[in-house]
C-alpha cells in the first residue's frame, strides 16, 4: 500500500506505516551490504578501487542511513580517490564528509592529505587542527602536520631565491638604463646601453659569426663531400631532397623572427623623451618587425632575380637560401666555389658572411673600430682555438665522416634501410628534352669513385 502513496503525503494507516518501515530498514540494509562490499573491494587491489567507488555510490544514494554513518561512507570513498591520485574528487568528498558531522576525525584528515597533495597549505593546515583538536593523540595528523611546515619551509626558500634572482636582474637592466652611472671598468663609456643593444640586438657577433667560424673550421677538417667537384675543379651541384619542405620549413623560420628580433627589446612600455610621450619602445617594436619583413623581401627578391641572370634560370632553393643573406651569401657562395670549400649546411657562408657583415657595418656606422677589433678577436680568435682544437681531435680519431662507401651509397641506404626520396630517371631521349631547359642527374664522375 505505501509503493501507492502520492510523494510527500503522510501515511494514514498502520499498514502504510509498517510498509514505510521495511522499505526504509531494506534501504539501510542495503546501504550497510554496499558499504561493507566496497570496504572488501578496497582491501583486494588497486583493480577493485572502481568497483568499491561503485558500492560507495550506491549506498550514499540509498539515503537511508544517519548523517554520521554517511559521513563515514563520504570518508571511505575520499581515502580511495586518495589512493587513486583524484585528489580534487577526494578534497569535495570530504567537504561533504565534514558538513555532515564535524568530528569525523577521518575526514579531517582525509581533507588535509588533499589539500596538501593540491598544495593548497593553508586549507591543508586547518583541517589538521581541527582533526588534533578532536584527536589530540592522533599520530598520524601529528605527522602530516610536520610534512606540511616542511613543505612551507621550501616554498619559501624558492620564493627567497626567485625574489633574489629577479632582484639580481633588475640591478643589472637598471645598470644599462640610459641614465645610470656608467661601468667602473668603462673609463671611455663605450658601452652604453645604446651601444650594446645596438650591437647585440640581432646577435651578429655572439650568434652568427660563432656559429659560422665553427662551421668553418669542421667543413675546412673535413672537406669536401665526394662528387662535390670535379677532375678539373668545377662544382657540381648535388640534387636536392623536397622543395616543398624547403619552403615550409623556411616560412617557419620568418614567422620566428617577428618573435626573435621584436621581442628583443629589455622593456616595451617605455617612452621616448617625457612621459606620455607618441614615441616609445612599442614604435622601435614595429619598425623592427617592418624592418625585418623588408629585409627578408628585398633580400629574396635580389637572390631571385641575380641567380636568374647568373644561371640563366629560377631557382628555388636558392630563393629560399637568399631571403637569409641576399647578395652577402651570394658573394660568400661564388669566395666558396674559387676555394673548393664546401660546406653541406652554409654555416659558414651564410651565419659567418652575413654575422660578419653585421659587426662591420655596425663599425662602420659609429661603433668604432675599437669595438669592432675587440669583438673580431675575441669570436674569431676564440671560436678558432676551441672549435678548431675540437674538430681537429674529431677528424683524426675518425668521428666525424663516414666511410667512402657509405657515401657514395647514401646513408638513406647504408643506415636507415631505404630511400628516403624517390627520383624520376631523366629522359634520355634527345629529342624530348628541350634545349635549355634540360634537368640531368647530378652526382660523381666516374674518376672520383
Amino acid at each position: 500500500m505505501a509503493l501507492l502513496m502520492e510523494k510527500g503525503s503522510e501515511p494514514q494507516t498502520e499498514s502504510e506505516r509498517d510498509d514505510l518501515d521495511a522499505i526504509a530498514a531494506l534501504k539501510q540494509n542495503t546501504a550497510i551490504e554496499l558499504k561493507d562490499k566496497g570496504n572488501e573491494y578496497v582491501k583486494m587491489g588497486k583493480k577493485h578501487f572502481a568497483d568499491a567507488i561503485d558500492c560507495y555510490t550506491g549506498a550514499i544514494n540509498r539515503q537511508a542511513l544517519s548523517d554520521s554513518d554517511t559521513s563515514l561512507l563520504f570518508s571511505n570513498r575520499v581515502h580511495v580517490n586518495l589512493l587513486l591520485g583524484n585528489y580534487r574528487r577526494a578534497l569535495t568528498d570530504a567537504e561533504y564528509s565534514i558538513k555532515l558531522c564535524s568530528i569525523n576525525v577521518k575526514a579531517l584528515c582525509r581533507a588535509s592529505k588533499a589539500c596538501f597533495a593540491l598544495n593548497l597549505l593553508p586549507e591543508s593546515t586547518l583541517h589538521c587542527q581541527n582533526g588534533l583538536k578532536h584527536d589530540p593523540s592522533n599520530e598520524e595528523l601529528k605527522k602530516l602536520l610536520r610534512q606540511i611546515e616542511s613543505k612551507k619551509m621550501e616554498h619559501e626558500q624558492r620564493e627567497a631565491q626567485v625574489s633574489k634572482a629577479i632582484s639580481e636582474a633588475k640591478d643589472l637592466v637598471s645598470t644599462i638604463e640610459k641614465n645610470c652611472p656608467p661601468f667602473s671598468w668603462d673609463q671611455e663609456h663605450d658601452y652604453t646601453r645604446e651601444a650594446v643593444e645596438l650591437y647585440y640586438e640581432v646577435g651578429s657577433g655572439v650568434v652568427h659569426l660563432v656559429g659560422g667560424i665553427a662551421g668553418l673550421w669542421g667543413a675546412l677538417i673535413e672537406g669536401p663531400c665526394i662528387g662535390r667537384f670535379d677532375h678539373e675543379g668545377r662544382s657540381v651541384a648535388m640534387r636536392g631532397h623536397s622543395g616543398t619542405l624547403v619552403v615550409l620549413g623556411t616560412f617557419l623560420l620568418w614567422f620566428g623572427w617577428y618573435g626573435f628580433n621584436a621581442g628583443s627589446f629589455l622593456n616595451i612600455l617605455k617612452a621616448y623623451g617625457e612621459s606620455g610621450s607618441y614615441y616609445g619602445q612599442w614604435s622601435a617594436i614595429g619598425r623592427t618587425a617592418v624592418t625585418t619583413t623588408m629585409a627578408r623581401c628585398s633580400a629574396a627578391l635580389t637572390t631571385l632575380f641575380g641567380k636568374r641572370l647568373l644561371s640563366g634560370h629560377w631557382n628555388l632553393t636558392d630563393v629560399c637560401n637568399g631571403l637569409l643573406g641576399g647578395w652577402v651569401l651570394m658573394g660568400c657562395n661564388k669566395l666558396a666555389e674559387k676555394l673548393k670549400y664546401d660546406d653541406p649546411l652554409e654555416a659558414a657562408l651564410l651565419h659567418g658572411g652575413c654575422g660578419s657583415w653585421g659587426i662591420i657595418f655596425t663599425a662602420l656606422m659609429g661603433g668604432g673600430g675599437k669595438l669592432l677589433a675587440a669583438h673580431l678577436v675575441q669570436i674569431v680568435g676564440f671560436v678558432s682555438l676551441t672549435m678548431g682544437t675540437l674538430f681537429f681531435l674529431l677528424h683524426k680519431l675518425k668521428l666525424l665522416r663516414i666511410s667512402s662507401e657509405e657515401e657514395m651509397a647514401g646513408m638513406d641506404v647504408t643506415s636507415h634501410g631505404g630511400l628516403a626520396y624517390v627520383y624520376t630517371d631523366e629522359c634520355n631521349d634527345p629529342a624530348m628534352v628541350k634545349p635549355g631547359f634540360a634537368v640531368s642527374r647530378t652526382g660523381p664522375p666516374s674518376s672520383a669513385v
